[in-house]
């Protein structure tokens, strides 16, 4: 960050760069003049300190290989600090911290949680499957656990005795009383029904594993609903954001990849002065790596957003294809 602008020639020029290695319970915080001397290096306590400075963001890379332009090999709060402060005074093309827009701050919350509900729901269905598999394979194969309605048949039936003894009449009654897809009931009772009866044999562990199966499947269920309820959060709140009826004009893009699209790039689109600026953040745009007389040898990037990219891969096969015209 720099601070205590002062006016040289009609521009401002900051008296000094404070480079600051964040910490959980404290920081470092390092001082330097413009000539690069250290004029202040001490502990600070992570609390609301010297606001309304301009504040710049080095990206952790950065700080480590400058860390070899300096002398020593020591590795310490203080010497990282210098690094932060030398390198904000050497270059001026760092990106400045502005405070996160309030909606954006939620949709990025918002995101992450359906996030870690979609990877307890993918880790979830990997382990009934796996466990259905031990007692009733015939079972695991017919259905795809992924629908509400072959969770709902697992969380009443999960040994081939136990829908034996409920028949046909006993299966379509539980199904449509525990909000089963009505149209697919007689599909489902029927193909339950010639699985119980293709296998008779009791492998081991069944009690145990069709008990574990139905508490499973249960879960599997609420974090469905739990699921769904947060992508209709995020759809309200993402349509409240004044560029969203833009992106949502995009072929491909819906709230949710909007919403992640909005987090991804902080909200505001206006940061990106052109679209080969978002494109080389997104890891779109190839990078030359000319030397002497090569030149025009690109490659991929390796420093982009990973976020951005897999959004852009989401939507994109979605999107409508330019006609190819005929040989």
């Amino acid at each position: 960050m720099t601070c205590d602008n002062r006016r040289t020639s009609g521009t401002d020029r900051p008296l000094g760069w404070v480079g600051i290695d964040v910490g959980k319970a404290t920081h470092h915080a390092c001082v330097m003049d413009p000539a690069g001397t250290v004029v202040f290096s001490q502990k600070l306590a992570n609390d609301q300190a010297a606001i309304e400075q301009q504040v710049v963001y080095v990206p952790g890379r950065v700080v480590n290989r400058m860390t070899g332009v300096f002398r020593g090999e020591a590795k310490s709060d203080a010497k990282d600090a210098r690094v932060i402060a030398e390198t904000a005074r050497m270059r001026t093309d760092l990106t400045p911290v502005t405070a996160t827009d309030d909606l954006v701050v939620e949709l990025t919350r918002l995101t992450a949680h359906r996030e870690d509900l979609m990877a307890d729901w993918v880790r979830g269905v990997n382990r009934l499957r796996e466990m259905l598999t031990g007692i009733f394979p015939a079972l695991e194969r017919a259905f795809d656990y992924s629908t509400r309605s072959a969770l709902i048949l697992v969380t009443g039936f999960q040994t081939p005795q136990a829908i034996r003894d409920a028949g046909k009449s006993g299966v379509d009654t539980y199904l449509p009383e525990h909000g089963a897809w009505a149209k697919g009931i007689p599909r489902m009772a029927a193909d339950a029904l010639a699985t119980a009866g293709a296998q008779t044999l009791r492998l081991p562990g069944e009690q145990t594993t069709a008990a574990l199966i139905a508490r499973l499947a249960q879960q599997l269920l609420d974090l469905d609903r739990q699921t769904k309820d947060t992508d209709k959060l995020i759809t309200s709140r993402f349509r409240e954001h004044p560029q969203a009826e833009i992106i949502e004009s995009l072929p491909g893009l819906g709230p949710i990849l909007g919403a992640e699209f909005l987090v991804a790039t902080g909200g505001d689109l206006a940061a990106f002065a052109t679209s080969g600026r978002l494109a080389s953040y997104a890891g779109l745009a190839p990078v030359p790596q000319d030397s002497g007389r090569v030149t025009g040898n690109l490659r991929r990037p390796k420093r982009y957003n990973r976020r951005l990219l897999r959004d852009r891969r989401k939507f994109t096969p979605t999107a409508p294809q330019p006609a190819t015209a005929a040989a």
